[in-house]
């Protein structure tokens, strides 16, 4: 599969926000996709046809950094369109929102049985393995009896899953996370064994990682529960598969109060093109000025001014705004000095704020675009790669919708 194909198929399915099944299906029957792809141009009887797993396979292969690469390309060649030339001066906009994981509402215990059956099933597969079952097994019972150990710690998490609160249950907590240790520590035997013979096997690695994650999640039961601490939202570990989540609360009302995914800045121009993303794995708005700062003035040459939100406010960030030749506007949280009021006052800031609630719209662009909820699998690369596929999607969807007014401009005024 060459690299238009490749292309193509990605940027149908954010843009269509459908997946991997119905984009195949897409591919093979539907006979603008295939003009799309460029079928007629082979001199082939039959079009060529697509399996679930190698468009799987070729469309996880953009990476992020190629996403912003053709991301560039094709804001340049938008603004060309729309009729922005390199001396017209562009203003931007930024506001953040948060691009939702897919995972379910979080539960520190459900997390914990989870996380120990993960243990438990990769400790058995490694045991299992050709070569290491013959020859690592010493004086180790093995987990023949896997089935049983199942059961039992299931039987222990329904236990205390079906009680309203867990303080009524105390002694369901406390023989629910003897039984986690207890299976987490054959866990840790069949690593000791296995680490003796083959240091080097690729399942080790693995299994370590699930382990040490399943310990915390251990941790964070017992403190919580046991010694009735307060866990920070930053020690809290939401998603097995998603590690990356953060709990984010940006003052919204019920019940989207609390929202779990990853904040991402959004950079839009006033042709209404998104200029590029940050993803903020661990950052918060405020931390973000100096970077958009620092690198997108010198990607757009006629940048005029850029405009940000309220979140983005601190006296440190000021300063950084002052010391650039470019018009910063941002406005300051809380209360307003003298100083603040003139400066917030002049016509151009307010003509700013007025225009910057227009971001939001780009912003449900993304969302309906594949970049509201994340399903892509793959850790931080798989979630980068499907933010920087929906922005390009969302691009090309503006420079096509422009397309077509125009085109119908053109066909009203003929007729």
């Amino acid at each position: 599969m060459h690299h238009w194909r490749i292309f193509v198929l990605a940027v149908v399915k954010q843009a269509l926000n459908v997946d991997f099944d119905r984009l195949t299906e897409l591919a093979n029957e539907h006979r603008t996709m295939g003009q799309m792809l460029q079928h007629d141009r082979e001199g082939y009887s039959e079009a060529p046809r697509y399996e679930l797993q190698t468009v799987i396979d070729n469309v996880s292969l953009i990476t992020e950094e190629i996403w912003a690469a053709l991301n560039q390309v094709i804001v340049k060649f938008g603004h060309e369109v729309l009729g922005v030339g390199p001396a017209t001066p562009l203003g931007a906009r930024v506001d953040s929102y948060v691009v939702e994981t897919n995972i379910r509402r979080p539960m520190d215990v459900a997390l914990l049985h989870e996380g120990v059956q993960q243990g438990m099933t990769k400790a058995s597969r490694a045991w299992n393995a050709e070569g290491l079952s013959r020859r690592a097994r010493g004086e180790a019972t093995g987990w023949r009896q896997l089935r049983h150990l199942r059961r039992t710690l299931l039987s222990a998490f329904r236990k205390v899953d079906a009680a309203k609160k867990y303080n009524q249950r105390p002694d369901a907590v406390l023989a629910y996370l003897a039984l986690c240790a207890a299976r987490l520590g054959k866990c840790e035997e069949t690593y000791a064994r296995l680490l003796e013979a083959f240091p080097d096997a690729r399942a080790l690695s693995e299994l370590r990682v699930a382990l040490d994650r399943a310990w915390a999640l251990h941790d964070l039961v017992e403190r919580r529960w046991v010694k009735k601490e307060k866990i920070p939202n930053s020690e809290k570990i939401l998603s097995l598969h998603a590690p990356h989540t953060r709990w984010v609360k940006k003052g919204k009302a019920p019940p989207n109060e609390i929202e779990f995914g990853v904040p991402v800045a959004i950079i839009e121009s006033d042709r209404r093109l998104i200029m590029g993303w940050e993803i903020m794995w661990k950052e918060e708005d405020v931390k973000m000025v100096i970077p958009i700062l620092a690198k997108y003035p010198a990607a757009y040459p006629n940048l005029s001014s850029m405009s940000f939100d309220r979140g983005y406010w601190s006296p440190e960030n000021l300063e950084a705004s002052r010391s650039t030749p470019l018009p910063i506007n941002l406005p300051k949280k809380g209360y307003l000095s003298q100083a603040d009021r003139a400066r917030q006052s002049t016509e151009a800031f307010q003509k700013a704020r007025r225009n910057h609630a227009q971001v939001e719209s780009r912003i449900h662009c993304l969302e309906q675009h594949g970049g509201g909820r994340i399903r892509t699998k793959g850790g931080k690369a798989g979630f980068a790669r499907t933010v920087g596929a929906s922005v390009v999607a969302t691009n090309l969807c503006r420079i096509g919708a422009f397309l077509m007014d125009q085109r119908r401009t053109l066909l009203r005024q003929a007729a």
